[in-house]
């Protein structure tokens, strides 16, 4: 008798994405520029994506199809530097990725390690740290100099071990080597700040919109002091969508006359943001020129851009080139209440020429800030890191 065996499964090769892992030990899950704009945009470009990032009782495990692990934040700044790397490091190692890619300058050790154990990792540059630690006001003078010297130094040469940096802006790019450095901005999602059911521009109630963290050196103090130079007949208020840092500072500006005029919502979704921003009249960005500030281009900016909201913002030299161009905004000195109450009277009693600012802005987002542009930028960035693997799997 002869046996005759059924023929052997036949083998077909498939495509398995590579898994990519995001650490941040100072960033929330949701952030924008991890989450809503890097990761989204990686994950539709079809990369398996999974976040390591601090506790949030807010925020979900799980987004979009990114997989969202957690690890206890630790409290105060210094206990952050020291410990968050590592409460990461066994989360990070257990995730096997094909690539790490990391967000805060504290990380550095642990982006070492990963390389050391032959992972490819990828150093994300938020800010031009350097320059951003000599405005901490809660160091010492002497070691703000201190520090932003090494960190200016270990950033430059511990980069050069690792197989990508990804950057914020081309000033922080010439630090590093341009063979291994992609530029990918903070511009705006187009679209995802058009509200569902905007009000008419000129039928919205006279409404000054702030969102996101408010700190001294982001203008609190000069925000709520301008409101008192307001007309008396003005019924403008102050909606911010965020928190305010420190609780010292909170209290101390709730207690300021133009306090009065403030609507504090606390910290918000991004979804919820569309809504308000549809009811606003006018984005205020009064951040103060410091060192950390002058190189900087906030998220905000383009943002009020792309939701058509005319800008009152400090007149800071990079700001000014950008507002300027596009004829979406007027500059103030942040310092002076007078000049910034003024600047919002007048777009709330023009609305004609308020309005034809923030569409003026809204077509330079589109045009030339745009977040599609630098998404494309970071996916041919990984895929010259990552070709494609391909592996053996039995047919369905």
């Amino acid at each position: 008798m002869i046996l005759v065996l059924p023929p052997k499964r036949l083998m077909r090769r498939t495509s398995i994405p590579p898994k990519i892992v995001h650490l941040t030990s100072a960033h929330p899950a949701l952030d924008s520029r991890i989450y809503y704009k890097e990761i989204r945009s990686l994950s539709k470009a079809g990369y398996r994506m999974v976040l390591i990032a601090p506790s949030h009782p807010a925020e979900p495990d799980r987004a979009d199809g990114v997989e969202i692990r957690r690890f206890p934040r630790p409290r105060g700044r210094l206990r952050r530097f020291l410990i968050s790397a590592i409460r990461i490091f066994p989360l990070a190692v257990a995730e096997r990725g094909d690539l790490y890619h990391f967000h805060d300058p504290e990380l550095i050790p642990l982006g070492l390690l990963l390389k050391l154990l032959g992972r490819r990792v990828v150093y994300d540059v938020h800010e031009y740290y350097a320059l951003s630690l000599r405005s901490r006001t809660w160091l010492p003078r002497g070691l703000r100099t201190l520090l932003a010297g090494f960190s200016s130094f270990m950033e430059s040469l511990i980069a050069r071990f690792f197989d990508g940096v990804a950057v914020v802006s081309p000033v922080i790019a010439e630090k590093f080597c341009a063979s291994k450095t992609v530029l990918v901005q903070n511009f705006a999602i187009d679209g995802e700040f058009d509200a569902a059911f905007p009000i008419p521009y000129p039928k919205r109630p006279a409404v000054i919109f702030f969102m996101g963290v408010l700190s001294a050196a982001r203008g609190i103090r000069e925000m709520v002091n301008a409101l008192e130079f307001l007309p008396d007949s003005s019924r403008a208020i102050l909606r911010i969508a965020g928190k305010i840092g420190g609780r010292n500072l909170a209290e101390e500006v709730s207690r300021r006359p133009g306090w009065r005029r403030v609507e504090f919502l606390g910290p918000k979704k991004r979804q919820e943001i569309t809504a308000l921003v549809g009811e606003a009249r006018v984005g205020l960005l009064l951040y103060h020129p410091v060192p950390g500030h002058l190189l900087a281009q906030p998220h905000k900016l383009f943002e009020y851009m792309s939701a058509s909201l005319p800008i009152v913002a400090s007149d800071i030299p990079l700001w000014r080139r950008i507002i300027t161009a596009s004829g979406c905004g007027l500059l103030v000195d942040p310092f002076d209440p007078k000049a910034v109450a003024e600047a919002i009277q007048w777009l709330l009693d023009h609305p004609r020429e308020a309005e034809a600012m923030g569409l003026r802005g809204r077509e330079a987002m589109r045009r030339d800030y745009n977040w599609d542009h630098e998404a494309a930028k970071l996916i041919e960035f990984y895929r010259r890191l990552l070709p494609e693997p391909i592996a053996l799997k039995p047919p369905d």
